[in-house]
């Protein structure tokens, strides 16, 4: 009679042990249904949607919000922020001259074109998005004198970039915010001969300002003046010496 009654008890501590296992693996998959059936797409990030048994993507991507999908499929999501992109790029100028540039690059993801952009590069890979704008960049930069490049037309320069770059990655999906052209890096002996001719170019500019100026300033006291009146005006003097007529 005891030896049943252990028996008895050995089999129900082990039913509901068999119970208490069988309703968390059922929880944990009702979980799991539950969590891959309702999908939440943050702000800032844009989902796509990866079919089962198909490489290819669905072209409606999931925009921010609750989706209910597939619990078989996949949804990988893409952020749709800003991004910065830095990177010094070996160039060559109209003359024939190597050197380096720091450019800045600021590009975001298209949430309507982001699986156009899964389906080409993956999840908005940066090293080809990057090797992808050098190329851009040397393309264009060519065109220029290192002049322009190192100050005169850069803002020029960089929004020709933007307009070429924008054409090219918008194929991607993205879409280039801004595009900044930093440091210039030249060979020793070149950035020396330039930084020397650069600067007496802004010297002869200030000397040629400075002499308009004090050329306009003899015209504005002539009509102050009489005609009659001797204005003399030193250069370097700041005297002004009238001599009124006889």
């Amino acid at each position: 009679m005891l030896f049943s009654n252990l028996k008895i008890n050995k089999f129900n501590t082990i039913q509901k042990i068999a119970i208490v296992v069988t309703t968390l693996a059922i929880t944990a998959i009702l979980y799991k249904l539950i969590t891959r059936t309702f999908v939440i797409i943050p702000l800032g990030e844009v989902g796509i949607l990866s079919v089962t048994n198909n490489e290819q993507s669905s072209n409606q991507p999931l925009l921010p919000g609750i989706h209910l999908v597939n619990p078989l499929d996949k949804v990988v999501t893409i952020s749709t922020r800003v991004q910065n992109l830095n990177q010094t790029i070996e160039l060559m100028s109209k003359e024939g001259i190597n050197f380096k540039l720091d450019v800045n690059i600021q590009y975001h993801v298209d949430p309507q074109k982001s699986s156009e952009l899964y389906q080409q590069i993956g999840n908005a890979n940066q090293d080809i998005i990057s090797s992808r704008i050098a190329a851009l960049i040397r393309q264009e930069i060519v065109n220029y004198d290192l002049q322009s490049i190192y100050g005169t037309e850069r803002k020029v320069i960089a929004n020709k970039l933007n307009q070429s770059i924008n054409a090219d990655l918008k194929l991607l999906g993205l879409v280039v915010d801004k595009v900044n052209l930093q440091n210039v890096f030249l060979p020793d002996v070149i950035a020396k001969s330039f930084q020397d001719k650069f600067l007496a170019t802004q010297l002869a500019d200030k000397r040629r300002i400075e002499a308009k100026g004090f050329v306009d300033s003899q015209n504005a006291l002539r009509e102050v003046f009489p005609p009659q009146t001797v204005i003399n005006v030193a250069a370097d003097d700041s005297t002004l010496h009238v001599k009124e007529p006889k």
